[in-house]
């Protein structure tokens, strides 16, 4: 799996959630936006052999900013049961064997 895998999976992530894909992408900072998009850092991440620098070209972001949305990602998961629930439905109707397996380590460590 690599950037084409990526870009359909930036694709899909956007149908499941129902964000656009240029606003997935885009600069804005409105928290559901972020979210979704260091969602999506964490779902490339986790189903590609792609580097921080590659995941971030997808969204003209250096890979430190890939990096600190990962470790975002994470902290929320761990903290906001909402938005575990929110992860959780979205992993379920992508139906990545990896991705969901992925999820139940990182929420159970």
């Amino acid at each position: 799996y690599g950037a084409p895998f990526a870009t359909e999976l930036l694709t899909n992530i956007s149908n499941v959630t129902a964000v656009p894909y240029l606003d997935i992408i885009g600069r804005s900072r409105k928290r559901e936006l972020v979210d979704i998009r260091h969602f999506t850092f964490w779902a490339i991440r986790n189903s590609t052999k792609l580097p921080l620098s590659k995941i971030g070209l997808f969204f003209e972001r250096d890979h430190a900013t890939v990096h600190h949305g990962l470790a975002n990602f994470e902290n929320l998961c761990l903290s906001d049961p909402a938005y575990r629930n929110q992860v959780r439905h979205y992993l379920s109707i992508l139906d990545i064997t990896i991705l969901i397996e992925k999820f139940e380590q990182l929420i159970n460590q």
